[in-house]
């Protein structure tokens, strides 16, 4: 894979090269009234190239950074939602525990708070 590389390089840098034998005619750029710079054809196109990379480094850099504080983002919220869950689970046993505890008539009557653990649970679950 490094010498495909390079010899991606290699005719790349080659085909820069004839480019520039092909094209060093001097050219005069005007940036404002009064300012211009008189240079050869290929140092301005390479210039503006190398100015169009450097953009799109830093475009790329910027979104780069987005992402990974999109996913820090949602990385927090994921914790925070496990630690609900934990604390949900945690809340069906002990409820479960006081159910084994009630006399076998009256264990009916406590499922009014289990179905509202219940509702809860599926509430804070994400989707």
């Amino acid at each position: 894979m490094r010498l495909f590389n390079y010899l991606i390089l290699f005719t790349a840098l080659l085909g820069i090269a004839l480019f520039a034998m092909q094209n060093a005619t001097p050219v005069t750029v005007t940036f404002a009234p009064g300012v211009s710079i008189e240079s050869p054809l290929v140092m301005e196109l390479l210039a503006a190239s190398g100015i169009g990379a450097a953009l799109a480094w830093l475009y790329s850099l910027w979104m780069r950074v987005q992402f990974t504080l999109e996913a820090r983002e949602k990385n927090r919220q994921l914790q925070e939602k496990e630690v609900a869950i934990t604390e949900l689970k945690e809340m069906v046993v002990e409820l479960e525990a006081k159910v084994k505890q009630l006399p076998p008539s009256k264990r009916a009557e406590p499922q009014e708070d289990i179905q509202e653990v219940k509702e809860v649970a599926a509430e804070g679950s994400p989707a």
